[in-house]
């Protein structure tokens, strides 16, 4: 048991002192020490702490030097006293006005956001400032999160992946593609130009830069023709190779091409996926039908795929660079062929590779770290793309933030791109983009989405800062979302401008469709929300109906194409399925912008598309087109148009 008074031992080891039934406590016994209690040390020690605390009070009395500065801390005292007591009642006061709230009052006056409080006075504002929530309640907002689900989902994800379920080409259930069947097309050289019309060659046609390809083309010819469009047409707006160095290379394989038997022989896996590329694309210079384009695409890809199997196992730098050029030439080709599955191995495999490429940039020259930094950022979003197409995947794939150097060699259009290129990188990159996209995707695939009202300010308080803070040689408005700029469309004469406009626009208007969904609109939070977002919406698809047509008029290049239009689309269907009784103009602006969709997006579609009686998309000269022109045509008639 514990002694009510310690030994000397514990007592100075401040230690707890428990007895035992012999003379020792359980301490003293354990060390082997002598367990003595002497009380004349205990009272010893008191009577020293008692001596020295009466000698600590005299000291500090001794400080006080008479009454007079007694009486001047008493008065010092009860000042503080009476200066609390005011801050008290000011306080209890602005408390009372605090709590007269004002009813905040919201409006949509133009597409913005009016606000009207009854905080007319500074003094107000500050007795709403000394409440504990006084943040909180300076937001307009009545709730600080909103839930957003699509209803009936009728978006192109969706649609998509119906339609290639019905088909056999994807499995809904394990979320992965299958293999597609075998094409029913003649291979090279069947080339039958002139007898049927190529659909795109109506689309501005300013000059054709060489000859044609016909059923007389050798194969040197068709390789030189389609090597020299993609030039002009299509690297110039995407660089993903670098023109002096590539040509450099493909003229040795051009002479040796003189020598072999099989031209295709003499040429590396990037020149045969580039003329895949080149074959598939809807390049308005090559005049050739889409049966023809098809079949020189299956020719060079075989013999692409031979040479890309031959390089993937060498461990070479260069040998590493080759093979995810290759790659990522050849997902055009994948993907309008629906080729899904091998595109999406295809892809991984070109990852794996920029992560392995990006370790060894000190061994790369520097075109070819440049270019393989290009081939990372094209690599990652195709990536993401497909899978979240497949698979849902939206969270675990970061954004790739890679820096597009230019090379001083390349002609300014292409350095004006690239430029651009980065300023869109940094708009979308940005932390709260980044999640107002990962929110829109869930909502997409059907998922109830609690979105921070905060985020959505943010949203818009960014693109606005990013878009002015543009250098002036990439804009021509102040305002992106102002529609009144479409008459001055005609002014604009740089199609980079227009794209980098027309990209701002194409995620903004995906953005502002999901939001326009939110679960409960008796809110005003919501009501506020959904409104403005079906505004912006419809904003954004005017303006990129107008930027296509700009675009279409002034642009040599077939590279500024309008696949944007996709997104417009998309779009104007989900809107359309939004219950809106009673709001005529609302209705009729999205019928109006969906027919004017259908008439520019069916007709180069619908040429040459001859299909079996089962619709089988795989005997489709170029089935992504067929798979888009079912999609089209079902929203066209779910809207009355057709």
């Amino acid at each position: 048991m514990k002694r009510t008074k310690p030994c000397d031992n514990c007592r100075r080891r401040r230690r707890k002192c428990q007895a035992t039934d012999k003379k020792e406590c359980v301490r003293c016994e354990r060390l082997g020490i002598v367990c003595s209690f002497n009380p004349a040390l205990l009272l010893a020690q008191q009577a020293l702490k008692e001596e020295i605390e009466e000698e600590d009070e005299e000291d500090v009395m001794a400080e006080v030097d008479g009454d007079d500065e007694l009486n001047e801390l008493y008065q010092h005292v009860v000042d503080l006293e009476q200066e609390m007591h005011e801050l008290h009642q000011e306080h209890q006061a602005m408390r009372r006005v605090a709590k007269t709230r004002t009813q905040w009052q919201l409006s949509i006056v133009n597409g913005q956001i009016r606000l009207e409080t009854g905080i007319h006075t500074l003094t107000q504002l500050l007795a709403l400032l000394q409440e504990p929530r006084s943040v909180r309640y300076l937001s307009p907002f009545d709730q600080s999160s909103v839930p957003f689900q699509l209803a009936a989902n009728k978006s192109f994800l969706r649609l998509v992946t119906g339609q290639l379920a019905q088909r056999g080409l994807y499995n809904e259930t394990a979320h992965t593609f299958n293999d597609a069947q075998p094409p029913p097309f003649a291979p090279w050289p069947a080339i039958t130009s002139g007898a049927v019309a190529d659909p795109f060659a109506d689309i501005n046609i300013r000059d054709t830069h060489g000859p044609s390809i016909t059923a007389e083309s050798s194969p040197a010819e068709i390789i030189h023709k389609l090597v020299h469009q993609y030039f002009h047409c299509y690297n110039v707006v995407l660089p993903l190779l670098h023109r002096e160095t590539f040509m450099a290379y493909f003229e040795k394989c051009q002479e040796r091409a003189k020598d072999e038997l099989d031209p295709l022989a003499a040429h590396g896996p990037v020149t045969l996926a580039l003329c895949a590329y080149m074959s598939i694309t809807c390049c308005r210079h090559l005049h050739m039908g889409l049966h023809d384009r098809r079949s020189l695409a299956e020719s060079f890809y075989i013999q692409c795929q031979d040479r890309l199997y031959d390089i993937l196992d060498d461990p070479a730098h260069c040998k590493q660079l080759e093979a995810m050029i290759t790659i990522n030439m050849l997902l055009k080709f994948l993907f309008m062929t629906l080729r899904l599955k091998e595109a999406r191995k295809l892809i991984s495999i070109a990852v794996l590779l920029a992560t392995e490429l990006r370790k060894a940039q000190s061994r790369l020259s520097h075109v070819e770290k440049v270019i393989a930094q290009r081939h990372a950022i094209y690599a990652n979003v195709f990536f993401g793309i497909i899978e979240y197409f497949c698979s849902r995947r939206m969270d675990d794939i970061p954004g790739s933030d890679v820096p597009l150097e230019v090379l001083p060699d390349e002609c300014p259009t292409t350095q004006k791109c690239l430029v651009s290129y980065q300023y869109f990188c940094k708009l979308v990159l940005h932390p709260v983009f980044k999640q107002m996209v990962k929110h829109a995707r869930r909502i997409v695939v059907g998922e109830l989405v609690q979105i921070d009202v905060d985020i959505i300010v943010g949203f818009e308080s960014w693109y606005d800062q990013w878009w002015q803070q543009l250098p002036s040689n990439l804009k021509y408005c102040d305002n992106p979302f102002d529609v009144s700029i479409k008459s001055r469309l005609l002014l604009v004469d740089c199609p980079v401008k227009l794209m980098l406009h027309a990209g701002l626009l194409s995620v903004c208007c995906g953005l502002y469709t999901m939001l326009a969904f939110p679960r409960n609109c008796n809110s005003t939070t919501s009501a506020v929300i959904q409104g403005k977002s079906r505004q912006m919406a419809l904003k954004c698809c005017d303006l990129l109906l107008a930027i296509d047509s700009c675009v279409r008029r002034i642009s040599p290049y077939c590279g500024f194409s309008s696949e944007y239009l996709i997104r417009v689309y998309d779009s104007l269907c989900v809107l359309s399925d939004m219950p809106t009784a009673g709001d005529q103009d609302f209705n009729g602006q999205i019928k109006a912008f969906i027919q004017e969709c259908f008439t520019r997006l069916t007709p180069q579609i619908t040429t040459n598309q001859v299909l079996t009686a089962d619709n089988n998309y795989h005997n489709a000269p170029l089935p992504a087109y067929h798979l888009i022109l079912d999609i089209v045509t079902q929203a066209a008639q779910n809207a009355g148009i057709v």
